[in-house]
């Protein structure tokens, strides 16, 4: 199952459009930052050098800007 899958699983559960949005390191960090999750965290929780960007799912089941990094 791709991302792609769950962005469309996700639409049609909540008969909403779901949208998949691929976050650059710079972005990740400075989105979870604000949030309250310390810089350090942020930086160990997003993908690692050899992993593709991380995605966020807005509108997901966690709510607006849910965020969710790629399995390891």
């Amino acid at each position: 199952m791709t991302f792609n899958d769950v962005t469309a699983l996700a639409t049609k559960a909540r008969d909403r459009e779901v949208e998949r949005i691929t976050l650059d390191d710079k972005e990740w960090i400075a989105a979870k930052v604000p949030a309250g999750t310390p810089e350090s965290m942020a930086r160990t929780t997003h993908s690692p050098p050899s992993s593709p960007p991380a995605t966020a799912v807005a509108g997901g089941a966690g709510g607006p800007g849910t965020t969710t990094a790629p399995p390891r």
